[in-house]
């Protein structure tokens, strides 16, 4: 649930985005049903839906960076606040952009493969799911891990 909590918080800025201008364009969506010729609002209404739909693309790729970060602050330090030291957060994922690129990358493809699940009767999407997660987890302590310099060494086995 923390994990959710966190994951929650940094979708913050587009979910309140999303109602702020949700909200209004409905309400003049209304408005325009009942009167007649008002075209201006359906172009209004699609170009703003637009706009937040790119925007909420840009945040999503911010939050497939960052987050992982966080998490794995949260979870090497074992307090909640730990994961919205924002600055700190930040300053790690910019220093380690590609660990963190690469692992956005890995996280997206499993979901892709999680949602192959679906292929067997929505029966295997539990199974795929599930291990999507348990992957993702790893995914994102392993870049943690890398990016604190934390990782453990790889030791070549010298064959004799």
């Amino acid at each position: 649930l923390q994990v959710a909590l966190i994951g929650l918080v940094y979708a913050l800025p587009i979910i309140i985005l999303a109602i702020f201008v949700s909200v209004p364009m409905e309400v003049m969506a209304d408005y325009a049903a009942t009167r007649s010729g008002l075209g201006f609002v359906e172009m209004l209404s699609v170009f703003v839906s637009v706009a937040l739909s790119c925007f909420n693309f840009l945040w999503a790729i911010v939050i497939s960076l960052v987050l992982p970060a966080a998490i794995g602050r949260f979870a090497a330090e074992g307090e909640l606040s730990s994961a919205f030291r924002f600055g700190e957060i930040i300053a790690l994922v910019r220093d380690n952009l590609a660990t963190y690129a690469i692992t956005a990358v890995m996280v997206w493809a499993t979901g892709i493969m999680a949602g192959l699940g679906l292929l067997l009767c929505l029966i295997g999407v539990f199974f795929t799911a599930v291990y999507a997660e348990l992957v993702t987890g790893h995914l994102y302590g392993q870049a943690y891990l890398e990016a604190t310099g934390r990782a453990p060494e790889v030791v070549a086995e010298v064959a004799s």
